[in-house]
């Protein structure tokens, strides 16, 4: 039997990552595509709120928060972009372009725009809702556990052909 040695792929970390992350977007766009086709807008709903209500925004949100003295239950939209939002961005994806707080922040409303998206154009070929689908759930259900006084609104995506991804964070009955 003939003996194969796999030789590594010669490309730097950053462009593995890059690579993985854009095929594992895709998958992720494929599976929304395939639940809204089978099961339309019944099976997006169970597919929000299963991500909304992930188990797993109870143990990260509040480590992210407590790794910088924030209170889970209590963090303003400012420190749920900056303590949550952007650190996960960041480790999920390859922005060539940091996000910015787009708005000059007060105490109850925070703009965060990502202006580069690894994932986007891959996520776009597949269904381009997905991030729509994705994101927001995740949002909110990580918004819940940072503060349950914030309220996420992203409705322009660059998987969609926006220019950005705009996601507002805004402090509501408290």
């Amino acid at each position: 039997m003939a003996q194969y040695e796999f030789q590594p792929l010669d490309l730097p970390i950053e462009q593995k990552l890059e690579i993985s992350q854009q095929g594992l977007w895709g998958l992720v766009a494929r599976i929304v595509k395939i639940v809204e086709e089978k099961y339309g807008d019944e099976g997006l709903a169970a597919l929000y709120n299963g991500l909304r209500d992930w188990e797993l925004h109870k143990m990260s949100v509040p480590a992210m928060l407590s790794a910088y003295g924030i209170e889970p239950g209590k963090a303003s939209p400012a420190e749920f972009v900056l303590r949550v939002c952007n650190p996960s961005d960041d480790s999920a994806f390859i922005q060539k372009v940091k996000p910015i707080i787009a708005d000059a922040p007060d105490k109850n409303r925070v703009l965060y725009k990502i202006r580069s998206c690894s994932v986007a154009d891959s996520v776009a070929r597949e269904c381009p809702k997905a991030c729509r689908i994705i994101a927001n759930a995740c949002l909110e259900g990580q918004a819940r556990v940072a503060n349950p006084h914030l309220k996420i609104t992203a409705d322009k995506f660059l998987s969609e052909g926006g220019d950005a991804c705009e996601i507002y964070v805004e402090r509501i009955n408290d």
